[in-house]
């Protein structure tokens, strides 16, 4: 199955309603002000609003108590947003990339048991040219590509046996989601062109993947089986009242 954005979707009302509560915290008018935004159905005012940042990366304090989807999300949407990236449909794509390629049963598919750039483009290239599988198949590994380099950057590094890998999975990233943008825009013109999008901005996921994984796993996260298994499956979510599907 092609990775899709998939956080923002999960976000409820009840999500929301707790951030505003915690913003309330701070500033009673501005979470009076979020309530309105909320009632309107102006999500994103909310969520792009420079304290809502502030309440979730804990600024003067520890992080607010609040479902993890906005923990995640809301950072890496303003890392994209910082480097000119406004799309909210490529922040939630960025945001659910780790969901995706949490297990290693998943990761596998792609390239068998070999994990690398090697391994992706003899993938990408047993798929017939044109098709949606290349298309979907071009987009995973791109995908996969910033997951590693931005949450395990160290183990790329030292699997690959230079600081020069990261680099290279991250334009590996860029020419794959391109190759994408290629292959599905006959069939899906809305997946293309988020892909397109996606191969422009591909240093900026992968900063925006690195920035926030610092935040909230640290620096050295090398097993992601036993140290990220819990963080992602609450992550995941368990699909509850959507307020934005």
């Amino acid at each position: 199955m092609i990775i899709s954005p998939s956080i923002r979707s999960s976000l409820t009302r009840d999500d929301l309603h707790r951030l505003i509560a915690e913003v309330g915290t701070a500033d009673r008018d501005q979470a009076y002000h979020f309530a309105e935004l909320v009632s309107e159905g102006d999500i994103d005012s909310v969520l792009d609003a420079p304290i809502t940042l502030d309440i979730i990366r804990g600024i003067g304090g520890a992080p607010a108590p609040l479902p993890l989807q906005l923990l995640w999300y809301v950072p890496v949407r303003a890392a994209l947003k910082s480097a000119g990236f406004v799309s909210r449909t490529l922040a939630d794509l960025t945001a659910s990339v780790p969901v995706a390629f949490y297990s290693s049963r998943q990761s596998k598919q792609m390239g068998g048991r070999d994990v690398g750039l090697a391994a992706w483009n003899r993938f990408i290239s047993s798929m017939p040219r044109g098709t949606v599988a290349r298309g979907e198949a071009a987009a995973n590994c791109a995908a996969h590509a910033l997951w590693l380099s931005g949450i395990f950057p160290e183990w790329v590094s030292r699997k690959n046996q230079g600081p020069g890998a990261i680099r290279a999975y991250i334009d590996f990233a860029a020419g794959a989601f391109g190759v994408a943008a290629t292959s599905l825009r006959r069939v899906s013109p809305d997946s293309a062109a988020l892909f397109k999008r996606a191969s422009s901005a591909a240093h900026s996921m992968h900063t925006a993947l690195r920035s926030t994984a610092v935040d909230y796993i640290g620096r050295n996260a090398h097993k992601p089986e036993l140290r990220l298994e819990r963080f992602l499956d609450r992550l995941k979510g368990d699909g509850g009242n959507s307020l934005l599907q």
